[in-house]
């Protein structure tokens, strides 16, 4: 009985410092976008399939009532968002800037 305790406080804590170090992978992406004030080598595509990815995670999470999933892929996918609407704002803008120069 206390062996099953233990590895289920063991098993919980992976869980959490797993959710932490993922969720917080897409900051330094968007430091350096804050510093640089550009997304041009931001891959449009990572950025989607990872935030679809950890949304997905948080759904399953929700399911099997696991609170390390839900928070922590809620938040990875909210930064990740972040990154993804930035580039895209920033394609828009680009091929607003084409247009005015070929004009």
């Amino acid at each position: 009985m206390i062996f099953a305790d233990v590895t289920k406080i063991i098993i919980e804590t992976i869980s959490y410092i797993a959710g932490i170090t993922i969720a917080i992978s897409a900051i330094p992406q968007i430091l350096l976008i804050i510093k640089t004030k550009s997304v041009r080598d931001v891959s449009l595509f990572t950025a989607l399939l990872l935030t679809i990815g950890d949304f997905c995670w948080m759904i399953y999470g929700i399911y099997i009532h696991s609170w390390s999933m839900i928070i922590f892929d809620s938040f990875g996918g909210a930064l990740y968002l972040i990154v993804s609407v930035l580039k895209i704002i920033d394609i828009i803008i680009l091929k607003k800037q084409t247009k005015r120069e070929v004009a």
